[in-house]
């Protein structure tokens, strides 16, 4: 079932998952991404990890991303998919193979002047080791400057 939403955003080269999503749910009013998957995909567990689940199974990523009236395409160009059949299987991030752990997904990190200039969160981000931007040399953020809610879990 395919949504009609005001907004539908495409995705861009090297975005992340939940980027895609924080998108399409900004984009059409929603304050929070996973407010906005809940009302789209009812097999969307209920806990503070919902995101993270979310942006692990691709099948679960895309048949939200389907909901919000995102194209297969755009939802194949920025989902990961899983290596093995597991749960908890490795990831293919960025053309390598990585475990789960190694990707943070509950809080987004971000660099203001990147997100300013593109619009988006690049998915080199989600893997916990990056903690700077090579492009502006700034220190990635995970939260709010203003208000120090995190992006992701609420935003």
């Amino acid at each position: 079932m395919r949504a009609r939403m005001p907004f539908t955003p495409l995705a861009q080269p090297g975005e992340s998952p939940l980027s895609l999503l924080r998108r399409s749910s900004a984009g059409n009013g929603q304050q929070s991404t996973l407010r906005f998957a809940y009302a789209l995909n009812p097999d969307l567990d209920h806990s503070p990890t919902a995101l993270s689940t979310l942006a692990r199974n691709p099948q679960l990523f895309r048949t939200t991303c389907v909901a919000a009236g995102i194209s297969d395409r755009d939802v194949q160009q920025v989902a990961y998919s899983r290596v093995g059949p597991g749960r908890e299987d490795d990831l293919n991030w960025n053309g390598l193979q990585v475990p789960v752990g190694a990707l943070t997904f509950h809080r987004s990190k971000t660099c203001p002047r990147c997100v300013l200039e593109q619009g988006y969160a690049q998915s080199e981000w989600d893997h916990r080791a990056a903690v700077a931007c090579s492009k502006h040399q700034v220190l990635l953020r995970d939260a709010c400057p203003t208000c120090r809610q995190p992006w992701t879990f609420n935003h």
